[in-house]
C-alpha cells in the first residue's frame, strides 16, 4: 500500500515564489524521494469535507470512492517500479 499526505499551501502573492512552489511540486515530478502524483489549485481537501456533511452522501460511498484512490495509488506505485526495474541495466556477477 502506498502512503500518501495532501497538503493545502495558501500561495504567496509574489509571483515568483508561487513559480517556485508551482515547479517544485510539478506531477510525475520527485520531491525529496516522494513522487507527485496529483495537484490542484484548488483547496480540495475542504470541498471532500464539505461533501461528506451532505445527507446524499453516506459513509460508506465515501469509504468505497476511498479505497478506490488508494488502489490507483498503489497501481501508480506499481508502473513507476516497473519503469525504473525496466530502465536499470541488469548487472552480472
Amino acid at each position: 500500500m502506498v502512503d500518501c499526505i495532501t497538503v493545502v499551501i495558501e500561495l504567496p502573492q509574489d509571483k515568483g515564489q508561487r513559480t517556485q512552489i508551482v515547479d517544485a511540486l510539478r506531477i510525475g515530478g520527485e520531491f525529496h524521494g516522494g513522487h507527485v502524483t496529483a495537484m490542484s489549485f484548488e483547496d480540495e481537501m475542504t470541498v471532500l469535507e464539505l461533501l461528506e456533511e451532505l445527507e446524499e452522501v453516506d459513509g460508506d460511498t465515501v469509504q468505497e470512492i476511498r479505497e478506490k484512490v488508494k488502489a490507483l495509488h498503489d497501481r501508480a506505485a506499481t508502473r513507476r517500479a516497473e519503469e525504473i526495474e525496466r530502465r536499470t541495466p541488469c548487472q552480472i556477477n
